[in-house]
Parts: structure tokens; C-alpha cells; sequence
């Protein structure tokens, strides 16, 4: 098998930026990690990064099949839907 470089790991535009500090503020950054979606197998940042900033919570899981439940991120979304608009 042919060696590959290490490639650069990607640095989070503006708006990764802001919804990860939004998940840390709520101390939910590690439970956003642990439910997303197994198909994206590219780091958290990269797919945060070509994600449209309203759907990066929507986007990421099935929420009702979270330990969380459908409930708690509906209210989560709202919250960061809401932050946006500020």
C-alpha cells in the first residue's frame, strides 16, 4: 500500500466556528461528535465546513434516535436558528 502525507488537518470557517462554540457553550460539542451520522467519514470540521449553516444540527443525525431524544434537539436547533439571526 503506498504511503500517503499527512494532509493538513482543515481549519473551521466563521460559521463552524460560532456552532461549535454554541455546542461548547451548552456543553454538547462531545454529544453533537458522538450522534452525527457514520457516512460522513471526513473529520467533524471538514463536514461542518460544507454544510449551509442552518441545517448543521438538523443535518447531522436522526435526533430521535439519540440517547437526547427528538425533543431535546428540536429545542437545541431552535436555539441555534435563533443565534444566527443575531
Amino acid at each position: 500500500m503506498p504511503k500517503t502525507k499527512n494532509l493538513p488537518k482543515a481549519k473551521p470557517n466563521e460559521t463552524t466556528q460560532k456552532f461549535i462554540t454554541f455546542l461548547k457553550s451548552k456543553r454538547l460539542y462531545s454529544a453533537y461528535c458522538r450522534n452525527r451520522n457514520t457516512d460522513c467519514n471526513k473529520p467533524v470540521i471538514e463536514c461542518l465546513n460544507r454544510c449551509l449553516s442552518y441545517y448543521m444540527l438538523s443535518g447531522a443525525f436522526t435526533w430521535s434516535d439519540t440517547p437526547e431524544g427528538h425533543g431535546f434537539w428540536g429545542k437545541i436547533d431552535s436555539e441555534w436558528k435563533k443565534e444566527l439571526k443575531k
